[in-house]
């Protein structure tokens, strides 16, 4: 008798052990289709290139987009050679390239996308567009698994600079050199275009009875009596009490729009200074822009 129970007891254990490997074999399906990665991955470089503002991000945009049709392209060209095709499926890609009134539409199949999403188990999948890459379904995580990828993403990220000395931080593009001037808390953020910069200068204490706005009205008179070329645009206060004074001057023969934010924290402020040749100005406001709201204390 003790020995049919030993039996039955074993035969349990392996039904237990064999359901509940295939329970594990259900829960590690993929909850994504194909199509949902790839769109999915393409949203989030995107977005990652739509921080970059200006002139950058409409390049990096553009890179990607052609990216991701090159890789359905030829992907579809293998599929039609084999002629093994699967279910028809359309992408709508969501940005516009120049000269374009809409947004293209690619006709492709799911076994073309299969050759660019490959599920791995654990909720991770390999994307292969413009490099190869690891995105989590679960997590929505996106890694770069070789040198292109990783350059790709170095391209449309922003790097943070910390300051030990004032406590500050400030995020800029990656493809920016940054150097501390001196052990007093001035940095300058140099774009890979001639005169075009990112400038924050060492913190200042107010002094006593001095309001923010006087500080920046005193810089203004200042400037005006140094550089004879000086022109003020605009001095303003923003709805955050900063304030942002714009101006004009040359250097080196070349006519520069400077834009300066003034950020008071405490009894200190200070100056974050975007710089730029007048005729390309515009191109950088963005990133500018996009500067000063990240710069922070920690």
């Amino acid at each position: 008798m003790k020995r049919y129970l030993i039996l039955i007891l074993v035969i349990l254990v392996l039904a237990s052990m064999l359901w509940v490997g295939c329970g594990d074999t259900e829960l590690d399906k993929a909850s994504w289709t194909e199509k949902q990665v790839i769109d999915y991955f393409y949203k989030h470089l995107m977005d990652k290139a739509e921080q970059l503002q200006g002139v950058y991000g409409e390049s990096e945009k553009i890179i990607i987009d052609w990216g991701f049709r090159n890789a359905i392209f030829e992907v579809n060209q293998e599929v039609l050679r084999e002629e093994e095709l699967g279910e028809f499926v359309e992408f709508k890609f969501n940005e516009t390239l120049p000269n374009q009134l809409e947004p293209l539409s690619i006709p492709t199949w799911t076994n073309a996308l299969k050759k660019i999403a490959k599920y791995q188990g654990d909720g991770l999948w390999l994307v292969f567009v413009t490099g190869e890459w690891r995105v989590n379904e679960r997590t929505g995580e996106v890694i770069a698994q070789d040198e292109e990828a990783a350059k790709l993403l170095e391209e449309i990220t922003h790097e943070t600079y910390h300051n030990d000395i004032y406590s500050y931080h400030i995020d800029y593009p990656a493809g920016w050199q940054l150097s501390e001037i001196d052990d007093e808390g001035q940095v300058l953020i140099v774009a890979p275009e001639s005169q075009v910069d990112i400038l924050i200068d060492k913190p200042r204490e107010l002094e006593q009875g001095q309001s923010l706005g006087d500080c920046a009205s005193g810089f203004a008179a200042f400037f005006s009596d140094v550089y004879q070329d000086f022109e003020l645009v605009s001095l303003d206060k923003l709805g955050n009490g900063d304030y942002r004074m714009e101006y004009e001057w040359t250097v080196g023969g070349v006519r520069i729009h400077t834009t300066t934010y003034f950020v008071l924290h405490n009894s200190w402020f200070c100056m974050v200074t975007g710089s730029a040749p007048k005729s390309s100005y515009e191109l950088y406001l963005s990133e500018f822009d996009y500067a000063y709201n990240s710069f922070g204390f920690d």
